[in-house]
């Protein structure tokens, strides 16, 4: 639907008529761009039509994905290949690089997937190699997750009201108050489809204190464009995770907590 001269409306009067504005674009579908100071700053369209946009955007991604597997295959096929030994190239670099730019990419990636067997390329911390693993969670890993991350944040002595869980937008998100922190709010969550990687979030971070977290393996991320990014840091699970999960997320929580204050302070 086009956006005509009436529904370009200024900040004032957007907030005097917004309840009638609510109303019409949830009936009639119609769209309203808001202007402050004569330039756009924002958008009111339906909630409906806003999902519909954000499943444009991830068809979009995944058709790119395919096409560039697609080019990778015909390549391969092709004997277009490269020795990395011998261009003296570091595949834990490349590879770095690699999930770098998919960390990135990690919320709006959603696709329907059941069963979540696709191949990721992991780092393993222990052993300084590269390990072959799962793509995302299992439905045993997920059952995990929900059962032990209420229990697990509990134990922070945090106050009720300063945790909750959200599970709207595709993800599971516990979010809590950072004991001792001010009004820090921090969250560990997992898409709701499986196929992507647990998270670690802090919320809104000073920029000043942003290059030290990504030092410390964290990224820049936010959820809709005019939002200011969030901290994200993804949770990679043991492969025995099953077995010891409560206290190994524990343990991820605390480390995170503690390194958050021995940067912030």
């Amino acid at each position: 639907m086009s956006i005509t001269s009436k529904d370009i409306i200024s900040l004032s009067q957007a907030r005097a008529k917004l309840t009638e504005l609510c109303d019409e674009v949830r009936t009639k579908g119609s769209e309203k761009l808001i202007t402050k100071n004569g330039g756009s700053c924002a958008a009111l369209i339906a909630a409906d039509r806003l999902d519909y946009y954000h499943r444009l955007e991830r068809e979009h991604i995944h058709l790119g994905l395919l096409e560039e597997a697609i080019k990778g295959l015909a390549d391969v096929k092709a004997g277009k290949t490269l020795n990395l030994a011998q261009k003296g190239i570091s595949l834990r670099r490349l590879l770095t690089r690699y999930l770098d730019r998919h960390n990135q990419s990690r919320h709006s990636e959603s696709a329907n997937v059941d069963s979540p067997d696709y191949p990721r390329i992991e780092l393993n911390p222990n052993t300084r190699s590269e390990t072959h693993i799962r793509s995302g969670l299992t439905r045993e890993e997920e059952r995990v997750l929900r059962r032990i991350i209420p229990q697990v944040i509990g134990s922070f002595s945090c106050a009720p009201r300063y945790s909750g869980l959200d599970e709207r937008s595709g993800y599971y998100d516990y979010w809590f108050g950072i004991p001792d922190a001010g009004r820090q709010l921090a969250s560990v969550g997992f898409g709701l489809d499986l196929t992507q990687t647990p998270y670690w979030c802090l919320s809104r971070p000073a920029q000043s204190h942003v290059p030290r977290f990504e030092q410390a393996g964290y990224y820049l991320w936010s959820s809709s464009p005019g939002r200011k990014p969030d901290l994200y840091k993804n949770i990679h699970l043991p492969t025995d995770f099953t077995a010891r999960g409560e206290q190994w997320l524990h343990t991820f929580i605390e480390t995170e907590i503690d390194r958050y204050r021995e940067i912030v302070h």
